[in-house]
């Protein structure tokens, strides 16, 4: 039995990506470790090797709700967007990648990498991210 359910498990993520539903490519960035004379972070998001054009699915956070994210003021405009994203398989870093203010690219979109969480069987990473445009 534990057989069988191991070997099922095992054929999740490459099912799931033969549906074609992992349409998008996920690319991670650290930030700069450079510093100005004040101490702030001066420089460009680094790509982070190992990390770059991994396939996996951008969704909303929830599908069971319409959200409203845009609040509108006579003095500015945000509008914040939040992403759900599935990457194509387990990356067992990945609940320590928000501790390092990354950012992830979809699909040449920037976002704030909110948080990640591997699922309890180890076969996907789930991506929570943030835009946030002022």
């Amino acid at each position: 039995m534990l057989q069988t359910l191991a070997y099922a498990l095992s054929q999740v993520m490459p099912a799931a990506q033969k549906t074609g539903l992992l349409g998008s490519l996920a690319s991670f960035y650290a930030p700069p470790t450079t510093q100005g004379p004040t101490g702030n972070p001066t420089g460009s998001y680094l790509p982070v090797a190992g990390l770059q054009s991994i396939p996996c699915m951008d969704a909303p956070p929830s599908i069971a709700r319409v959200q409203a994210t845009e609040v509108k003021d006579v003095a500015e405009i945000m509008s914040k967007g939040l992403r759900h994203v599935l990457l194509n398989q387990c990356f067992a870093e990945a609940p320590n990648w928000s501790a390092l203010a990354y950012r992830v690219s979809i699909d040449g979109v920037m976002y704030d990498l909110l948080g990640a969480e591997n699922d309890s069987q180890q076969t996907q990473t789930r991506l929570d991210l943030q835009l946030v445009q002022l």
